[in-house]
């Protein structure tokens, strides 16, 4: 959801985004470790593309309609490498690029997430990365509360996972049971930080009143379709869906194949090819 926030889409769209890719990438994958789905870099590129699209055209095209049409032309690009075995293409891809990039990702997603962690508000941050790191200094004075909570949050999940990581290289026969308390560390770090969240939602439940809150997920399901690609709109996005084709490219093999050095195989390019583009 929080990716679909990103994109300035509604956030149910997230929610279906992350399961359809999981159901078909498992059928296409050569890399048993990478996660299909909105990534941080896609989703700020399509809030960008919807911005500049609305700019052109103001009110002629809805932000869903221009998501779905960059998502289905540039798999369709993607699919078109991967059945035509121009996979071979990604080979050029050069480590330092990739490291480069998955570098920079990183830097863009924590840039962006820190205004939320300290509570300062006031400004994009989705803008620049350059200008969010510099407007996240200039509101330092206004931080809230929130920082109390976030930090240590933050703290205490790297804890945990350290801790569990060290208690089981030092007791390997109990290493399995140690792995689920480091993975069950987020769940129990929002019931104990945000009590007052964890109690909303429980008297949500308990008046029934979660009902509300899906009533946009639910008109989304009654006027699913198949996406109506406007021939207008492809010539709009044009200049946007190249840039969007090799993000997509990169994202993915980069990732790929950094799971691949570390866990010694060797992913197949037009399998994962095709697997992006049947996917969007």
């Amino acid at each position: 959801m929080s990716y679909a926030q990103i994109a300035t889409l509604p956030p149910q769209y997230g929610l279906y985004s992350a399961f359809v890719g999981t159901l078909i990438y498992c059928l296409f994958a050569t890399s048993k470790d990478v996660s299909i789905g909105p990534v941080a870099v896609m989703s700020l590129k399509i809030s960008q593309i919807i911005s500049d699209v609305d700019k052109c055209f103001p009110g002629m095209w809805e932000g869903p309609q221009i998501a779905t049409t960059v998502a289905f032309v540039s798999g369709l690009i993607v699919l078109g490498i991967g059945l035509l075995r121009l996979g071979w293409i990604v080979e050029f891809i050069p480590v330092p690029a990739v490291s480069g990039y998955m570098t920079g990702s990183a830097i863009n997603i924590v840039a962006g997430q820190v205004a939320g962690l300290l509570g300062e508000y006031g400004f994009d941050t989705r803008a620049a990365t350059y200008k969010v790191i510099i407007n996240c200094f200039k509101f330092l004075p206004d931080t809230k509360l929130d920082a109390a909570f976030g930090i240590t949050g933050l703290f205490a999940l790297y804890a945990i996972r350290i801790g569990c990581d060290a208690l089981g290289r030092r007791y390997p026969r109990r290493h399995s049971s140690s792995y689920p308390s480091s993975g069950m560390h987020s769940c129990l770090l929002s019931c104990l930080l945000h009590p007052g969240s964890t109690a909303g939602i429980v008297s949500a439940i308990l008046e029934n009143t979660l009902s509300k809150s899906w009533k946009p997920c639910r008109a989304v399901f009654n006027t699913s379709a198949p996406p109506v690609i406007d021939g207008k709109l492809v010539s709009a996005l044009a200049g946007q869906l190249p840039v969007a084709t090799i993000i997509l490219l990169l994202e993915h093999i980069a990732i790929s194949k950094s799971f691949g050095r570390v866990n010694g195989y060797k992913i197949n390019p037009n399998q994962e090819l095709i697997a992006i583009g049947v996917t969007n």
